[in-house]
């Protein structure tokens, strides 16, 4: 018996699904949260240990806190050998900034009002700033996949000074 044109059709339609422009496009599960990143810059990062940001938007406001991490940066390229199959690493380094995620599932793709708090250990707030973000969706796999969370960015240095983007 000979397959019907309609399976011949629906067969080949599912075999394309995964095609752009004739090449396979591969997408995958990474996860790309949604949230405001925090970098914490200047002299006194030491005793920064939390991040508190509090996000309002069409008269919603949620309150989240994160830990904070060590910052770091590329080293210099250190290589053993010149030839084509010579061995070469880099080591991180601190930077001596700090730096968060702070988790909010219902992020829209709207201006939010943030004031962002940097926390002692005891929960202290050592400095605090305030800004508006309008977050966007991330695209973790790139443009022609399907968008990952909403997300934004604030830095606040030592004075309370506070960027957004």
């Amino acid at each position: 018996r000979k397959p019907s044109g309609i399976l011949v059709l629906a067969i080949l339609g599912l075999a394309l699904a995964g095609c752009d422009g004739g090449e396979m496009l591969a997408c995958t599960e990474i996860g790309s949260p949604a949230g405001i990143a925090v970098s914490v810059t200047g002299t006194d990062t030491q005793q920064a240990a939390r991040v508190a940001v509090k996000a309002c938007w069409d008269g919603d406001c949620q309150t989240k806190t994160a830990d904070l991490f060590e910052s770091t940066e590329a080293g210099p390229e250190q290589c053993k050998g010149t030839a084509p199959d010579a061995t070469c690493s880099v080591t991180m380094i601190p930077t001596g900034d700090k730096n968060g995620f702070v988790e909010l599932p219902t992020l829209p793709e709207v201006a939010v009002e943030l004031e962002v708090s940097v926390l002692d250990g005891n929960g202290v707030a050592l400095v605090q700033g305030a800004a508006t973000l309008t977050p966007e969706l991330t695209f973790p796999n790139g443009p022609k996949c399907p968008a990952g969370g909403v997300q934004g960015t604030v830095t606040i240095d030592s004075a309370g000074n506070i960027s957004a983007s």
